[in-house]
């Protein structure tokens, strides 16, 4: 495992607390909304970066079936907590171990960004093959440039971030079989927030 990687996964896990504290209040119900408009009822959900499960359990609660995975144990013990109707794994994001066409959906929330550039196409390949012909891909990017590991002082711990234009994502989904649905974007309107998100809904052709 890389050294960037072991460091974030470190981080959360010395943070998963307090992490779990405050981002358990960020609303995520308009995000939630629009990708459920995507799915059947009772649809099985790919939770990609789950964190402290707040996602999870808003799905279980709208009647969906959701697997969890992240590699910070210390944030998938509160997960399974938080969202005791989901299953949760211990799974890298490059290296998922479901069959092709498994999922009805998958949901990555804030968890691609920890991704080396490079790396960001195999894990939107991986995303792609579990999916089922037509489901919904969501996945939420940090706008900016550049990538590397940050002081996050929000938790005084460091983290690898990479950041993303419009034209990163624009060529990032040309190169996939993929079908944009939507793009928003979310302006910093909180304490919390560090950077603008990018809001990408996608579809497996």
């Amino acid at each position: 495992m890389e050294q960037t990687l072991r460091t974030t996964i470190a981080s959360y896990d010395l943070t998963a607390v307090d992490y779990a504290e405050k981002t358990l209040k960020i609303d995520t119900g308009a995000q939630v909304a629009k990708f459920s408009s995507y799915l059947n009822p009772n649809a099985l959900i790919l939770d990609a970066g789950c964190g402290p499960g707040r996602d999870a359990k808003r799905f279980t609660d709208l009647g969906h079936n959701v697997v969890g995975i992240d590699l910070s144990t210390a944030l998938l013990r509160i997960a399974q907590k938080q969202a005791p109707d989901a299953d949760f794994l211990t799974m890298d994001l490059l290296h998922l171990y479901f069959p092709q066409a498994h999922f009805d959906g998958v949901w990555a929330m804030s968890s691609l960004m920890h991704l080396h550039k490079e790396e960001l196409p195999r894990a939107l390949f991986e995303c792609h093959r579990v999916l089922k012909a037509g489901a919904p891909f969501y996945l939420s990017l940090k706008r900016g440039e550049g990538e590397g590991i940050e002081f996050d002082k929000r938790y005084g711990v460091e983290k690898y971030f990479a950041y993303y234009s419009d034209e990163d994502v624009r060529r990032l989904i040309a190169a996939t079989s993929f079908e944009t649905l939507a793009v928003s974007s979310t302006t910093i309107d909180t304490s919390y927030a560090t950077n603008p998100w990018m809001d990408i809904y996608l579809r497996k052709k």
